[in-house]
């Protein structure tokens, strides 16, 4: 049902409450308090985005947005801003971070590519973005961008900040889950799900962990199926001791 808007108990798994909003409704967010709601409806001609007292019903804010396809919307911690994305690059905008209360534009982000998912920091002064196969960190109070977090092989398709914002967690179609220094960019962990049949982004099956110094650990599966090279020869990792060890 693409025209409702519904809220659930998340303990009963029961309907609370719901809002016909007559069009396609996407993208819904919590206020930090839990008393308010905000979602986008994406009409034919004209795309809105809402803020709504879901126990009331009573609108707060009702912002018009150019027609673009949206793709991802974030409340700050302190609720006082609402970050959204587009789904269009090059010269158009692509994130955009606005008043809750107003409905001004705070913040722009052009000429990027196409962002699929926007987060802003437990703090609410940086924002993360996908930008393909990287990720961004921005202070989008300030308009500069921190760091590039780059490493992945293909498009990034989410990301998160730590509670204290030293550290993000990335997730990406190359099968890798990587932890990187929010601050420098520096990654500090890759978990490569080499269990191809599983797509389950919680913990795969069989995984190898991989440190900033090259160092490795995993499960004995997928240990079994790292090997090295030396010339033309493959050697298995469990017969690399009595080879390669003198």
């Amino acid at each position: 049902d693409n025209n409702v808007v519904k809220i659930w108990d998340a303990a009963t798994g029961k309907q609370d409450k719901s809002f016909d909003v007559k069009y396609e409704a996407s993208f819904a967010d919590f206020t930090p308090d839990g008393l308010n709601i905000a979602y986008v409806v994406q009409q034919e001609k004209q795309d809105y985005l809402t803020v709504r007292n879901w126990k009331t019903g009573k609108t707060l804010l009702g912002v018009i947005l150019p027609e673009k396809i949206y793709d991802a919307l974030s409340i700050s911690p302190d609720g006082k801003h609402i970050a959204y994305s587009t789904a269009f690059q090059n010269n158009d905008t692509s994130a955009i971070v606005i008043s809750s209360k107003t409905g001004k534009i705070v913040f722009a982000l052009t000429g990027r590519y196409a962002v699929d998912f926007i987060r802003f920091s437990t703090d609410g002064n940086y924002l993360l973005i996908d930008q393909y196969n990287a990720a961004e960190v921005w202070d989008w109070k300030s308009g500069k961008m921190i760091t590039s977090l780059q490493g992945h092989t293909l498009p990034v398709l989410d990301g998160i900040f730590s509670p204290d914002g030293r550290y993000t967690v990335t997730t990406s179609m190359d099968n890798i889950i990587r932890i990187w220094e929010t601050a420098s960019g520096k990654k500090l962990m890759s978990l490569i799900n080499i269990d191809f049949n599983n797509w389950d982004y919680i913990i795969p099956d069989d995984y190898i962990f991989v440190d900033s110094e090259g160092h490795y650990d995993g499960t004995e599966a997928a240990r079994n199926l790292l090997y090295f090279t030396c010339g033309a020869e493959i050697i298995e990792l469990s017969q690399a001791k009595d080879q390669l060890w003198v």
